[in-house]
């Protein structure tokens, strides 16, 4: 151990045991009638009850960073706090704003058209056609062939029904995709023994 460390203060250390005078920082709790000057430093900024134990700072898997709030970050780290997640499973609501587009294969419309035409089972008792009349039978001539002379004048009549069915359908489905499974958004890391001095050097106040 330094002789010039002070009481609280952290060590990155390459080995794997605790030298002598310093804790792990692993999130124990210690006592504080043991580590009194430590815990004047302390205080249960870390955990513990204050009464008996105090806890040192869990640094496993942890990175350190300064406390405060930088002019242009966003939170406000104080003494103790821990923050982070290694995982984050995304929802919609992480994604930027998109769409999807859905394709469907219409099969080949068929159609059919049916027409009939109603005719009187009468005698024809008019020579001139109008809305109203059906063809009848006729009792002399029944048909018109226009000539030079004299043009048609054709003239809608009843009886004409046309009924036309048609159908067509489309599937069209849109799947779930994606497993849901989280993202690691870990940093390149690498593991070290962090130890802070238990009882050395008291730092000054200024």
């Amino acid at each position: 151990m330094s002789t010039e460390a002070f009481t609280g203060e952290l060590m990155p250390f390459v080995g794997n045991f605790v030298v002598r005078e310093y804790l792990p920082c692993d999130g124990q709790l210690v006592s504080i009638g043991q580590f009194t000057s430590l815990y004047s430093l302390m205080s249960t900024f870390y955990g513990g009850d204050g009464r008996v134990s105090f806890a040192m700072p869990d640094l496993r898997g942890r990175s350190l960073v300064g406390r405060g709030k930088a002019p242009d970050l966003m939170y406000d780290y104080q003494i103790g706090m821990i923050g982070g997640i290694e995982e984050k499973t995304l929802t919609e609501y992480h994604l930027p704003t998109h769409n999807h587009t859905a394709s469907a294969q219409v099969p080949t419309l068929n159609s059919g058209a049916t027409s009939s035409m109603s005719v009187a089972n009468n005698n024809a008792n008019t020579p001139a056609p109008n809305i109203s009349a059906f063809l009848g039978k006729p009792q002399d001539q029944s048909f018109f062939v226009p000539s030079a002379f004299e043009a048609a004048h054709p003239v809608g009549v009843k009886g004409i029904n046309v009924e036309v069915q048609s159908s067509a359908w489309a599937n069209v489905e849109l799947h779930d995709t994606g497993q849901s499974e989280s993202v690691d958004i870990r940093n390149p890391v690498q593991a070290v023994n962090w130890l802070i001095c238990a009882d050395n050097i008291y730092p000054p106040r200024p």
